[in-house]
C-alpha cells in the first residue's frame, strides 16, 4: 500500500479523486495497482490496473513505443475477432498493429500481438517533435470484439506529468 485517502462522493457522483503516488524503485517499469473503495454496510469494490511506466523522454515520438497484448477466445466454437481503437490527443499518430489481426480465433486459441504508433502522415522531421499532444488527455483505447459483441479491451494512457489512478465503480 502506498497510500490510504478518504474522499466523501455525494450521490451519482462523476468527480475525479486522485492521490499522488510516486513509484518505488524496482528492476521493472511494470506495476499492478489496487483501488478499494470501502463504504460502511456495503461490500467493498476493488478495481485493479497493470501500468507500465515509460520514461518522459520517449513520449515526445510515441511511435518508439510498442505494446504486447494478448487476445483470447473463451469460447468452444470458433470467434470472429475484431479490434477497434480510438487515438485521442496524439497529433499526426495512427495505431498498427503488429503482426496484423486474424479475421477469427479458434476455440481456446491466443493471439499475441504489438500496438505501435505510427505517423499518420508524412511530416517534416521536427513537425511531429513540436507538439505530439494536443489538449489535457493522451490515450489510445483498444476495444476487442468477439462475435460482433463488445467482449475486452485495454487502453494506453500517456501523461506528461502525473498519473492519475482511475476509481473505477461498477
Amino acid at each position: 500500500p502506498f497510500t490510504t485517502q478518504v474522499f466523501t462522493l455525494p450521490p451519482y457522483s462523476l468527480q475525479k479523486y486522485c492521490v499522488n503516488w510516486t513509484p518505488i524503485a524496482s528492476a521493472s517499469l511494470h506495476h499492478c495497482l489496487l483501488v478499494t473503495l470501502q463504504q460502511p454496510g456495503w461490500q467493498d469494490q476493488t478495481s485493479q490496473r497493470n501500468v507500465d511506466l515509460v520514461p518522459r523522454s520517449r513520449l515526445s515520438n510515441p511511435g518508439n513505443l510498442h505494446i504486447p497484448f494478448t487476445v483470447g477466445n473463451p469460447f468452444p466454437f470458433t470467434s470472429t475477432l475484431d479490434l477497434n481503437v480510438i487515438v485521442i490527443g496524439l497529433n499526426g499518430w495512427m495505431p498498427k498493429f503488429m503482426p496484423d489481426p486474424p479475421p477469427d480465433l479458434a476455440p481456446g486459441a491466443m493471439w499475441q500481438g504489438e500496438l505501435e504508433l505510427v505517423p499518420a502522415v508524412l511530416l517534416a522531421p521536427n513537425a511531429a517533435a513540436d507538439a505530439p499532444v494536443a489538449g489535457d488527455v493522451a490515450r489510445v483505447d483498444v476495444s476487442v470484439n468477439l462475435n460482433g459483441e463488445p467482449y475486452s479491451g485495454f487502453s494506453v494512457d500517456f501523461s506528461l506529468s502525473q498519473l492519475y489512478l482511475p476509481l473505477l465503480m461498477k
